[in-house]
């Protein structure tokens, strides 16, 4: 079987594109800001994470997520977790910040903006595999996701 990269790009571009719809921002010029809050969101959960439990949430992304998951991953033997949810929260405005996002106005705070992402990305993972996610998770970042 060929691989359809047009098919990849498309499930891609239709992900984001419902994600900026529940973030309210699905004008051209804010698509660039939902990618960077999409990859700085999945690169900390990414980061929070187990190696072995990584490879089920990547089993389990459409192509173009999985690609996202994995740019610029580096292997630790021990995850980065953070302690709370201010840190997580600092975690993800740090990765905004190096992928290049300066002071966008979201008109919604951090908390929400990551329960948004987080819930949009859940919707490829099993039952059994958000709540192995949401275990390696502070409780706090557990609470906002419901």
């Amino acid at each position: 079987m060929a691989l359809d990269f047009n098919k990849f790009a498309q499930e891609g571009n239709t992900f984001v594109n419902q994600l900026a719809e529940k973030l309210g921002h699905t004008s051209e010029q804010d698509r660039g800001q939902v990618t960077r809050i999409l990859k700085a969101v999945m690169h900390t959960l990414r980061d929070s994470l187990e190696f072995h439990e990584n490879l089920h949430v990547i089993s389990q992304l459409p192509m173009a997520l999985k690609a996202v998951w994995v740019d610029q991953w580096e292997y630790k033997e021990k995850p980065h977790r953070a302690r709370s949810i201010e840190e997580f929260k600092d975690i993800v405005k740090s990765y905004q910040r190096l992928y290049g996002e300066q002071n966008f106005d979201w008109g919604k705070g951090t908390d929400e903006i990551v329960r948004i992402t987080i819930d949009s990305l859940k919707q490829y993972l099993t039952t059994g595999e958000a709540i192995h996610v949401m275990g390696q998770l502070p409780k706090e970042v557990q609470e906002i996701m419901g």
